[in-house]
């Protein structure tokens, strides 16, 4: 009989498409104290009908995915954000190969991505005005039944011209 606790460290290293279904109570996907080559080779991940999730990606490990090419998110409905960049020091090259953003009936939708200086900010946008990533390769972006009612000041790519 083991007499210490054993800390399992799952990398995935080979894994290349994650789906996941169904998962209602699910919070975050991605544990904070993952290896940092864990998942890099992803190059698929589908998530529906996670209803808990309020971001898809956060800042800890934006960079570990460097091989992910696609990314549908569809009817997580308290899903705020698609990447959290809250707490990030340097950004780097971000999802250098990611080529199709969907994502459809994401009721709480605020923006795709929060960064450290948005937090309290009352214009909202899709896409932030301190985006630091490009999306060079994105080939495909759709965005179908997100958010909330659209109010008069939101703009949809960057920051709201007078």
């Amino acid at each position: 009989m083991m007499s210490s606790c054993v800390i399992l460290q799952v990398l995935f290293s080979n894994l290349e498409k994650l789906e996941l279904y169904r998962l209602d109570e699910l919070k975050e996907i991605w544990h904070h104290r993952l290896p940092r080559d864990s998942f890099s080779n992803l190059r698929i991940l589908r998530v529906e009908y996670c209803g808990s999730l309020l971001n898809i990606i956060p800042c800890h490990l934006i960079q570990s995915f460097k091989n992910l090419k696609e990314i549908k998110v569809r009817t997580c409905l308290n899903l705020k954000h698609v990447f959290d960049l809250q707490g990030c020091d340097t950004y780097g090259e971000i999802l250098p190969k990611l080529e199709i953003l969907d994502l459809y009936n994401l009721k709480k939708l605020k923006g795709i991505i929060i960064c450290n200086n948005e937090e309290n900010d009352d214009t909202r946008g899709l896409f932030s005005s301190f985006m630091p990533m490009t999306f060079q390769n994105l080939k495909c972006l759709s965005i179908n039944n997100c958010g909330e009612k659209v109010e008069e000041d939101e703009v949809l790519f960057g920051e709201k011209v007078e």
